[in-house]
């Protein structure tokens, strides 16, 4: 708005944009699909998203803090950004077609419904990598149903549970309130599962520690097992 002068406005929508959606939220929903190994078709999709993300999110912060922007756009060009600086390059135009507020509804209420989870997960000392049997919403909210419906398998990532599903919870669930209705969840652990993540975790730990990289191949042996039926998730 040419009109006035809101730049804090401004700011605080490209951090949000920057922290929340982008590095806390998509980020974390593409982990699996940017890891060297993996070899779907969706991978190059993946990549693309942040490579853009990164080229308009620079040009917006340009006039709000110029050297970062420049560190990011110096990145940009490294991966086919043309501009030799981020202030040669065109402010960005939206393109309108590409804007779904419908969509845009429905992962709002994704993430708020994954945040009760975790919420629950926390009060009742259920650990994030223990995957649980079930999550239940329940919910009038037509929006919020059809969004649980499309989106089940991003609630299922985003909160390590085996299923998610309408309906209403019962014994054996812990609930918490959410603006459209509640969220069960399953106090039951899947424990070999829960065992997997744990030995995962560590595994990685130990590479860590010895300054591997994910090219670096190792020698496993585990004297476990249950663990022999997860050989190839493992490997």
């Amino acid at each position: 708005n040419c009109k006035s002068y809101n730049m804090h406005k401004a700011a605080n929508e490209i951090n949000g944009f920057i922290v929340n959606d982008l590095s806390r939220w998509y980020i974390k929903l593409i982990r699996d699909r940017v890891w060297p190994t993996y070899k779907g078709k969706d991978k190059a999709a993946a990549f693309y998203v942040l490579y853009e993300s990164l080229s308009v999110a620079t040009k917006l912060m340009a006039p709000v803090t110029p050297f970062l922007a420049e560190h990011g756009h110096q990145i940009a060009r490294s991966l086919g950004e043309s501009k030799e600086s981020v202030f040669l390059t065109s402010w960005p135009k939206a393109n309108k077609k590409m804007i779904d507020k419908r969509l845009e509804k429905h992962m709002d209420y994704v993430q708020e419904i994954s945040e009760a989870v975790n919420a629950i997960r926390k009060e009742n000392s259920l650990r994030l990598r223990w995957p649980v049997e079930k999550i239940i919403i329940e919910t009038e909210d037509e929006d919020v149903k059809k969004a649980v419906r499309v989106f089940g398998n991003v609630i299922n990532y985003i909160t390590n549970s085996k299923a998610s599903e309408l309906g209403k919870g019962g014994s054996g669930f812990a609930e918490k309130e959410f603006s459209k209705g509640k969220v069960h969840v399953s106090r039951k652990v899947l424990k070999e599962e829960a065992l997997l993540r744990e030995l995962l975790r560590e595994i990685q730990a130990q590479r860590k520690a010895r300054k591997l990289v994910v090219g670096d191949r190792i020698d496993l042996r585990i004297d476990n097992e249950a663990m022999k039926k997860f050989e190839k998730e493992i490997a």
